[in-house]
């Protein structure tokens, strides 16, 4: 699925004549282009032109992604790059996390708005990616979307929830650090993060990539188990 150029279908009434058509179709796909554009025009930034091979490979991967991929996606993109390209990218918001790469104002809830119409228009009729409230960390997960649907509105989905990129990286970085002292409790500070009550913690923090220390353990202690297992199928 190509995001950044969604296919228009004019569906009207068969009554309206072939020129009216052919008008309103036009208009749709200048609509199209238009919002693509201007959600997308950090990338496509003057200093855009003055990156290497891979940075602009990365950049097309950013673009595809509506900003937002995953860090291993553009693995090799990312080892490659030069100081200058490092400083060039910066510039233009690209900002690389430990499990994602991206933009921090296409975060914004206009931006956002309008990666769920875009997401929407390409997961088919009948099914729609969720707009989230201003400010929203995280969303429910509709298990029938396509989870890289919700990495492409900028909210990657970790088992239950969709955690903002930017709350998803400082999650992370809390349990990295928390797991590196030793087994822990579920800590209250990941619930008020990312927005979830106490007793959905388990859930998330098996998705976030830990595991009880001990099935007969009271205390309910916690270690890191495997990698953050963000569901990938699709996209």
């Amino acid at each position: 699925v190509d995001l950044p150029r969604p296919e228009v279908k004019l569906v009207v009434d068969e009554s309206l004549g072939a020129g009216v058509r052919a008008r309103l179709q036009r208009r749709l796909v200048a609509w199209s282009r238009d919002l693509v554009d201007r959600l997308l025009q950090p990338l496509r930034a003057p200093v855009a032109d003055k990156l290497s091979s891979d940075a602009r490979g990365l950049v097309y991967q950013l673009e595809q992604g509506l900003g937002t991929i995953h860090r291993e996606a553009a693995h090799e993109q990312l080892r490659r790059l030069r100081g200058r390209d490092r400083g060039l990218l910066e510039s233009m918001g690209v900002r690389p996390g430990a499990r994602f790469i991206w933009l921090p104002q296409l975060q914004r809830p206009e931006a956002v708005r309008e990666r769920a119409l875009l997401c929407s228009a390409a997961l088919g009729p009948g099914v729609r990616l969720p707009i989230p409230r201003p400010g929203a960390v995280s969303l429910v997960v509709d298990a029938q979307i396509d989870p890289g649907a919700y990495t492409a509105l900028g909210y990657p989905a970790f088992g239950p929830r969709a955690l903002r990129t930017d709350i998803a990286e400082r999650a992370l970085a809390l349990l990295a650090e928390l797991a590196a002292a030793g087994p822990f409790a579920a800590p209250a500070q990941l619930a008020s993060l990312t927005g979830v009550r106490r007793d959905e913690l388990p859930a998330l923090l098996e998705a976030l990539g830990y595991r009880r220390a001990s099935e007969q353990d009271e205390a309910e202690l916690w270690v890191e188990d495997r990698p953050p297992r963000e569901t990938r199928r699709g996209r």
